[in-house]
C-alpha cells in the first residue's frame, strides 16, 4: 500500500512596511492539515529594500506529507513620511547670491536632509526671497518641495530657511546733460540719462552744481540721486 501526500492550500498574507523597517512577520494561511500536523519552515521574499512591490514566496515552507498549492501575495514598501524642520543640525540649505534684477526669485539653492545617515535631496518648484531688493541677509520660502528620493515624501511641500545668499546692486551708467545760462538767471533743471533700469524702477533725488554765480563753468554733480538697488 502506498501513501501518497495530501494536497493542501496555503495563501501568503499581503504585508506591508514602511521604507526603513525591519520587514513584518511572513504569515500565511492553511487549509487541508491533519490533526496537530504543522509546516516546518518559513515564507521568503523577493529582495530588494527601496520602495515598491515585492513577490512573497514559498521559501522553505513544507512537510513532506502534504502537497502545498502555494498562492502568494505581496510585500508593499511604502515612502518615509518626513518632516522638513528648518532648525535641525542635519537639514542643510545653500542659496546662491545674484544682482538686482527686479525679481524674488531665489537664483539656485540646494535643499538636503539627513535621514538615519542617509542624505536626501529635496527639490522644488519655487523658492523665493522675501525681498526683492538689495539685502545681505534674510529669509527665503520655498514651494513645490518633493523628495528626490522615491522612498521619501515630505509631510508638507513649504520650508522657510535662513538665506545665507544676498542680493547686490546693479550696475547702471547715469550721464548728466550740459547746461547753459546766462549770467543772473535761475538755473535751468539739471536733466540726466540713465542707463540700466530695471522695468518702472526710478531715481530719486536730484542732480547738484559746483557753487558759483560768476561766468565760468560749474561741474553738475551726483548729488542725492540715487536708487539703493542700483
Amino acid at each position: 500500500m502506498t501513501i501518497i501526500p495530501k494536497n493542501i492550500t496555503v495563501t501568503a498574507d499581503t504585508q506591508t512596511k514602511v521604507y526603513g523597517e525591519a520587514d513584518p512577520e511572513l504569515t500565511y494561511q492553511v487549509n487541508g492539515l491533519v490533526g496537530d500536523d504543522m509546516l516546518a519552515g518559513s515564507l521568503e521574499r523577493e529582495a530588494g529594500e527601496d520602495v515598491g512591490e515585492y513577490a512573497i514566496l514559498q521559501g522553505t515552507l513544507a512537510n513532506s506529507n502534504y502537497k502545498i498549492n502555494f498562492t502568494g501575495a505581496n510585500l508593499t514598501i511604502t515612502a518615509k513620511e518626513i518632516t522638513i524642520d528648518p532648525n535641525d543640525p542635519n537639514f542643510h540649505s545653500t542659496i546662491d547670491s545674484k544682482v538686482y534684477d527686479g525679481t524674488t526669485q531665489v537664483v539656485g539653492a540646494e535643499l538636503s536632509v539627513v535621514i538615519g545617515g542617509e542624505t536626501v535631496n529635496l527639490n522644488w518648484t519655487d523658492g523665493q526671497f522675501n525681498s526683492k531688493d538689495v539685502v545681505s541677509v534674510t529669509d527665503a520660502t520655498f514651494t513645490g518641495l518633493t523628495s528626490a528620493n522615491s522612498n521619501y515624501v515630505l509631510s508638507a511641500d513649504r520650508v522657510t530657511v535662513d538665506a545665507a545668499g544676498k542680493i547686490t546692486a546693479k550696475d547702471i551708467t547715469v550721464t548728466a546733460d550740459a547746461q547753459t545760462k546766462v549770467y543772473g538767471s535761475a538755473d535751468p533743471e539739471l536733466t540726466y540719462q540713465v542707463d540700466g533700469l530695471i522695468g518702472n524702477d526710478t531715481l530719486a533725488g536730484s542732480l547738484t552744481r559746483a557753487v558759483g554765480e560768476d561766468v565760468g563753468e560749474y561741474a553738475i554733480l551726483q548729488g542725492t540721486l540715487a536708487n539703493s538697488n542700483y
